[in-house]
């Protein structure tokens, strides 16, 4: 059984060594840098936040936060909404199971 979102790095030291330790890997797969650039934003929101950062739910507003409320300059960068979606979820099987 590997690692579930609940169970991984509690506090934001711990988190910020296991984002760390699996960013060139969850990066290498961003593909366009925009979309490295997103998740990585995430990732910080994540190591500040809590795992929380990382429910589905939170996707529009981490859009938000990240592009100024400005959700077509995020699809203009990222691409459509269901890869946006594929980019949220996708890198954290590597961050929890890599």
């Amino acid at each position: 059984m590997g690692v579930r979102p609940g169970d991984l790095a509690p506090g934001p030291v711990c988190r910020r060594w296991a984002v760390m330790g699996k960013l060139p890997e969850i990066a290498s797969k961003g593909g366009k840098y925009r979309h490295s650039e997103f998740i990585e934003f995430v990732l910080d929101q994540y190591v500040h936040e809590g795992v929380q950062e990382l429910d589905e739910e939170k996707l529009t507003p981490s859009l938000r936060l990240r592009y100024n409320n400005a959700i077509a300059d995020a699809v203009r960068e990222l691409g459509p909404s269901e890869l946006i979606r594929r980019l949220f979820t996708g890198f954290q099987d590597d961050l929890y199971n890599g």
